[in-house]
């Protein structure tokens, strides 16, 4: 019998306390998780690994959650992949409308409430 494997989330936020929570959280949930902290390590591990869900603060120095978000799937879909769902978290109100995240998934505020998190990223795989 073959196992099934579990989803792989890529976690993407600034912030090492949120990175260390959500992804214990996650994993508890029976989720692999690769937490990186910006847009760099995420762009490096786009093209290393497969994941089933991006899970990005809105947030952060450099490229902010959405503009990562946009290049992941331009970058997946250069490369033959499909695009994955995303769902950002932000600690601000009011960033889902001045970013245009609706146009590319959910958006939660924090502290993140952790069913909900769980319950939408079931309904995303």
């Amino acid at each position: 019998m073959m196992a099934v494997s579990k989803p792989t989330i890529l976690l993407i936020d600034d912030d090492q306390l949120v990175l260390r929570s959500l992804a214990k959280a996650l994993e508890k949930a029976g989720y692999n998780v690769l937490a990186v902290d910006g847009y760099d390590t995420a762009m490096a591990a786009i093209h290393d690994k497969n994941f089933d869900l991006v899970l990005s603060d809105i947030r952060m120095p450099g490229k902010n959650g959405v503009d990562t978000a946009k290049e992941i799937q331009d970058s997946l879909i250069a490369n033959g992949k499909k695009d994955l769902p995303i769902i950002f978290i932000t600690g601000y109100s009011g960033d889902e409308e001045k970013l245009q995240t609706p146009l590319l998934g959910e958006t939660l505020y924090k502290p993140v409430d952790i069913n909900r998190l769980l319950t939408i990223i079931r309904d995303y795989l």
